[in-house]
């Protein structure tokens, strides 16, 4: 094949170099003129998918991607294949391909076959092959007698006694120690092969640390390999396409080849896509060790040539169209935060998050953090930008999983087609020594973050180097002191009660006179919010909100923290429209807090944004005595004109799913026909229920939220759901048929029993 053909470098923009076929293969190996993708997807059609993969970055110069899956609108790599030193490596961004269950699928026996016979090079005889956390070796003999040899081994004891007689070993999911990965790394150095599958996303979830932590991608790095970030979506139902062979545009380093040397307005090669390059780039750039020698020095030498100094703002946003700025900026960024030690200030700080008033001094300040309350803990400190602020810890406070953060602007923007801040700006270092230095090149308020895991008790930490930022306690901060703190010169400060903190620029808190009042305000909106949920409105701790010049995704989203644009810190920072009849503007910010609290047992499919604003509509009426029929959206004239429309149509389910304010209407009817209360009676009923009797699929999610609210309404709501072309089971319809009838008394047309 053509491509087949290109077993070349990307080369930087300054010098060129192309290797030959040759230099892919390992010692004794011929170069055969055809490609390992090629050889791995040999009578291979479709690769079945394995949970959700994870997501592959290259830049080495014998590196190939062999499966691409979809990422939104491009693709991604979700298995690949490189020379290390002279042996090979193939990685796989899901474990669940050692198991013979998934082997059994589609092609993917077919694939594993080839993949493990490319990685250990053995020609005209069986190859020597270990496997390690899976059972893909029961699968292996539907390759004939002449393939491998195979095995497999349950401990590192268990195999490194076995190595020296192993062309290849296959590792899936594995947690290998550092000394492991090295020992592995340097034996296949030597001209064997190893095969390595990790979810990667699954692993940062479940370990709390970006992937290039894990050892795995310690072994692939030298061969300009590494785990990523991100989801892997099917390409066929069911799997992977293999074939045709991936273009260079998969490839991030012969991407950034590309970019690097067309000229603005320039056409790329024929069949090229720039936007996939830009991507894949981005993602190499983002995964490079900190040794990296392969793909820095280019970067630097293209940053340096351009000299232009890179500020996104929301005037001057970084676009998609801005495609080799836009591998610039990830390279600083990820360079920048993953830094040890000094870190210069990044030259778009000044416009995001912000530096300190001039004038600024630098300050000292002891803390004592109780460890029984989770999440990021405020201090009302703030790092400038490339300043190094100092942490100290006490004896006993070493061995509780502490974190520093700098920064509450988690968000990050990586996939937005326009950048108007840095694309991440916020970092976390560990606390288990009895000094840290830490220097951030955005800079941010400064927390210490107590995990889940630490035990109860109390964390004594000094910060140096840090400037004030305006914070307010709730019931510990005085009027006086809060004259004084608000003045504070960091450009962002914080509200806080043991139930919300909220994060907003400085700007919002130097003229607010009573911030009492506001956050007795908040206070109860959280316990409105808990009320309905049935839950404690004692926290394990408290929510956040927190104000971004631009976020990851909608207009606000929920989480931990609750992201909102710019504009919103001007409302939750005003009781006057937190409340009374303005508060349809915090309407978003009620929202986004009833997405933390609802359950997916009781929210079905095209719910996700309906549920939520039961807890809206609870807070408008019991906070701001704003009843649902007065919000202007449900009920009323409103409700009347969405309903009639639905039922117009046809009462198609499918269009009640798309739109969540005329799903809400049938909500609230029932709310105003029976109150509140049979719904958080419900909610509750759901909170105590036994996993076995917990809902699972969509249809007993809608039978069970009928049958339930019918019988706490003490009414059979089955025609109910009928007329609104919700669908049930006959068998719920009929276990609720003994109820007294209900149907809303100005429901417009007649109503069939059933």
């Amino acid at each position: 094949m053509r491509h087949a053909a290109r077993i070349a470098v990307w080369v930087s923009a300054m010098s060129a170099a192309v290797l030959s076929a040759a230099a892919f293969a390992p010692a004794g190996q011929p170069a055969t003129g055809v490609s390992p993708v090629e050889r791995v997807i040999d009578g291979v059609e479709t690769v079945a998918v394995s949970g959700t993969p994870g997501q592959l970055a290259l830049w080495g110069p014998t590196a190939w991607p062999v499966l691409l899956g979809k990422d939104g609108d491009r693709r991604c790599v979700v298995a690949a294949t490189a020379s290390l030193g002279r042996g090979r490596v193939f990685a796989l961004t899901h474990n669940g391909y050692g198991s013979s269950e998934t082997a059994g699928r589609a092609d993917t026996l077919a694939f594993m076959i080839n993949a493990l016979r490319w990685t250990a090079g053995a020609e005209g005889r069986p190859a020597r092959v270990a496997v390690w956390g899976g059972d893909l070796d029961r699968s292996l003999p539907a390759a004939g007698p002449s393939a491998f040899e195979a095995l497999r081994v349950r401990s590192w004891e268990d195999l490194s006694g076995r190595l020296a007689s192993l062309d290849a070993v296959a590792i899936f999911g594995v947690d290998l120690s550092e000394e492991q990965a090295s020992a592995l790394s340097k034996w296949a150095e030597g001209g064997k092969g190893l095969m390595l599958a990790l979810c990667p996303w699954g692993w940062e979830q479940v370990r709390g640390k970006p992937v290039s932590k894990n050892p795995m991608n310690a072994i692939l790095a030298p061969a300009g390999v590494a785990f990523a970030s991100g989801y892997a979506g099917e390409t066929v139902k069911g799997g992977f396409a293999a074939g045709p062979v991936p273009r260079d545009e998969f490839h991030g380093g012969r991407s950034l080849e590309v970019l690097s040397t067309l000229a603005p307005g320039g056409t790329p090669p024929a069949g090229f896509d720039l936007d996939q390059a830009e991507r894949s780039a981005v993602a190499a750039v983002r995964s490079l060790p900190a040794q990296d020698r392969l793909m820095r020095p280019t970067l630097r030498a293209l940053a340096s040539r351009s000299g232009a100094a890179l500020v996104p703002t929301p005037k001057s946003p970084i676009t998609r169209a801005m495609r080799l700025e836009r591998v610039l900026m990830a390279h600083q960024v990820a360079e920048g935060l993953s830094a040890e030690g000094r870190v210069e200030a990044h030259p778009s700080a000044d416009a995001f998050p912000g530096r300190p008033e001039a004038g600024a001094t630098p300050t000292t300040r002891t803390f004592e953090i109780d460890t029984s309350v989770r999440g990021w803990r405020s201090t009302g400190l703030y790092a400038p930008a490339g300043v190094p602020i100092t942490v100290s810890l006490d004896s006993g406070s070493k061995t509780l999983g502490l974190s520093l953060r700098v920064g509450c602007h988690t968000d990050a923007l990586w996939h937005t087609d326009a950048w108007h801040r840095a694309p991440e700006v916020s970092r976390e270092w560990p606390l288990g020594e009895d000094r840290l230095v830490a220097t951030s090149p955005f800079g941010g308020l400064v927390y210490v973050v107590v995990p889940d895991r630490a035990p109860p008790g109390s964390a004594k930490i000094t910060v140096r180097g840090a400037v004030e930022a305006p914070l307010y306690v709730h019931g510990v901060t005085t009027p006086e002191q809060w004259r004084r703190a608000r003045q504070s010169p960091a450009p962002w400060g914080e509200l806080a009660t043991a139930k919300v903190i909220v994060s907003v620029p400085s700007s919002f808190l130097r003229g607010l006179d009573d911030p009492g009042a506001l956050m007795d305000h908040w206070d109860k909106v959280l316990d409105a919010a808990a009320d309905l949920a049935g839950i404690s409105a004692e926290r394990a701790r408290p929510e956040r909100y927190v104000a971004d010049v631009q976020i990851s995704a909608g207009y606000m989203h929920s989480g931990y923290p609750i992201m909102t644009h710019l504009d919103a810190a001007e409302t939750m920072t005003s009781l006057e429209r937190m409340m009374g009849r303005s508060a349809e503007n915090a309407w978003g910010i009620y929202h986004e807090l009833g997405h933390n609290h609802q359950e997916p047992e009781w929210t079905f499919d095209g719910t996700v944004e309906v549920t939520c604003n039961l807890f809206t509509l609870y807070i408008l009426e019991r906070v701001c005595g704003i009843p649902p029929a007065q919000t202007g959206r449900v009920l009323g004239d409103a409700g009347k004109r969405l309903m009639g429309k639905h039922l117009a149509g046809g009462a198609r389910f499918e269009v009640w799913k798309q739109d969540p304010f005329v799903a809400l209407q049938m909500y609230a009817q029932v709310q105003e026909a029976f109150g509140w209360d049979p719904i958080k009676a419900v909610i509750a009923e759901y909170r105590a229920l036994p996993p076995g009797e917990r809902p699972r699929t969509e249809e007993q999610k809608r039978d069970q939220w009928m049958v339930r609210l019918s019988r706490a309404v003490g009414r059979d709501l089955g025609p109910f759901f009928v007329a609104w072309g919700v669908p049930t089971g006959d068998a719920a319809r009929a276990s609720i048929a003994g109820l007294p009838g209900w149907m809303p008394q100005d429901w417009p047309s007649p109503v069939s029993p059933r």
